[in-house]
């Protein structure tokens, strides 16, 4: 088994500084030292374990949790981390879904899954190679020398965003800061950890950061030696870009794109003041090193610069496929003269060699960065005894659903969402839901999709409450 850059890195910091502190989470703390003997512990404790075979981690261990993640690279196996927040049936259909494979998976260093159009989450293969392809081209992503960095995160280790400041920050050397969100985002607490924390380096959604600029004490006072905003997920908003770099004059920021199919992100720019301050779109990043991007017509046709199309993703850090599901990883990855594509199903352009992210051309929203596929809010609403209808969508930046339910049902829209509460971790959970007599439909009486979004939207307004909106 070939050796991981990452791995080999961690392990000659944590021979060199074994006291130097790795991880922090609230106040519990992990040196590089203690982080690899527990890992190399839970790669003895995996030595009876089938080989390559991935292994599942309960998302709310902590600290101990990124020491067995790292004890599974270091013995060849993938590790798959729960989404905490996720409710139990949907940490179930995971656990389901990488047993029911059966087969081994070698070469991989994690499973990671998302929102899937058919009601359950699916499994995106990441390999050894793409994920140390990744850190190798974002190494000097940070100002500071490797060593010197400290990187604050919030994301799940569930989530792929989590994975540029944990094992970047720990092959380099530095410190990861770790903030626990998953009881919700309690500002007292969180603020105070992240004064003590010393970062130098933020990697968030736009939508965390957002809820920070509510509070007047998040500035340099609070976190006076950061040096780096890290933006991935979402769009970034240039009025938002703007506040930022009024409250952080010293912070460089960037802006990056990038599909969990091809490790966190494929490309990133800095966003100037000059740039944020014309109030247009941002445009999402030139390729790393290594990567290449294309834009595609329906026809799958390469356009030129400056058309608008589906955005392809090539090179190494393009994932394997999605775990048991064949026919869709042939429908979205393929290969070309060598070199491994990734068909994202996201609109763009590219122009002047950046790169504009336009939207999307199927069902798949962005919500707190989050993918959410609208198939898998409405299929959790059908499997629902007393629903016989559904229809999710956006409102603005709210996620909303129309349901019908059978005729002498006394099931109330709050009912609902109680019970889809047993299905759904809270980012696909609709924020409101509207209970209607019928959906529109088209002439061949299939779901009318826009004239859903039109009405979605007006009741998303507030303006109509028989309808047993919640």
């Amino acid at each position: 088994m070939k050796e991981m850059t990452l791995t080999r890195n961690i392990l000659a910091q944590a021979a060199a500084t074994p006291g130097k502190v790795a991880l922090r989470m609230g106040g519990a703390r992990m040196t590089y030292g203690e982080l690899a003997k527990k890992a190399r512990q839970e790669v003895e404790l995996l030595s009876a374990w089938k080989k390559h075979h991935p292994v599942i981690f309960p998302g709310d261990r902590g600290l101990d949790t990124v020491a067995g993640m790292l004890g599974c690279l270091l013995s060849g196996r993938p590790y798959v981390a729960l989404d905490p927040a996720a409710p139990v049936l949907r940490q179930d259909q995971v656990i389901q879904d990488v047993e029911d494979a059966g087969e081994d998976l070698p070469g991989l260093a994690y499973l990671m899954y998302t929102s899937g159009s058919t009601g359950r989450p699916k499994g995106v293969e990441i390999t050894r190679d793409n994920l140390d392809f990744f850190l190798g081209a974002t190494r000097t992503l940070p100002p500071e020398p490797p060593g010197e960095a400290v990187w604050l995160a919030h994301a799940p280790w569930s989530f792929d965003l989590s994975v540029l400041p944990l094992w970047q920050g720990l092959s380099r050397g530095d410190r990861v800061v770790w903030l626990d969100t998953a009881r919700g985002v309690d500002f007292p607490r969180l603020g105070e950890e992240m004064a003590a924390s010393g970062a130098t380096c933020w990697v968030s959604t736009p939508s965390f950061a957002r809820l920070w600029m509510r509070d007047p004490g998040f500035g340099p006072e609070m976190l006076p030696r950061l040096a780096l905003f890290f933006f991935c997920g979402e769009v970034l908003d240039p009025g938002l870009a703007l506040a930022l770099m009024d409250r952080f004059p010293r912070a460089r920021m960037v802006n990056a794109y990038g599909p969990t199919e091809a490790t966190v992100a494929a490309s990133l720019t800095a966003i100037p003041w000059e740039l944020a301050e014309k109030g247009e779109a941002l445009p999402v990043g030139r390729p790393l090193a290594g990567v290449s991007l294309a834009i595609a017509g329906e026809e799958g046709d390469l356009r030129p610069e400056g058309e608008e199309g589906e955005i392809l993703i090539g090179g190494p850090g393009v994932g394997r496929g999605y775990r048991g599901l064949p026919s869709l990883t042939r429908e979205r990855f393929f290969q070309r003269d060598g070199v491994s594509w990734y068909r994202t199903g996201d609109i763009g352009r590219l122009e002047g060699g950046q790169l504009w992210f336009h939207g999307r051309r199927d069902l798949q929203v962005k919500r707190r960065g989050c993918r959410v596929e609208l198939g898998d809010v409405e299929e959790n609403l059908l499997a629902l005894p007393q629903v016989t209808g559904a229809a999710a969508g956006l409102g603005g930046d709210r996620l909303g659903a129309l349901v019908v339910t059978a005729p002498g049902s006394r099931v109330t829209a709050s009912g609902l969402m109680a019970a889809l509460k047993e299905r759904l971790p809270p980012s696909l959970l609709p924020q409101r839901i509207f209970l209607v007599d019928s959906l529109p439909v088209t002439s061949q009486g299939k779901l009318d999709r826009g004239a859903a979004g039109e009405l979605l939207r007006a009741r998303m307004k507030g303006g109509l409450r028989k309808d047993g909106g919640v």
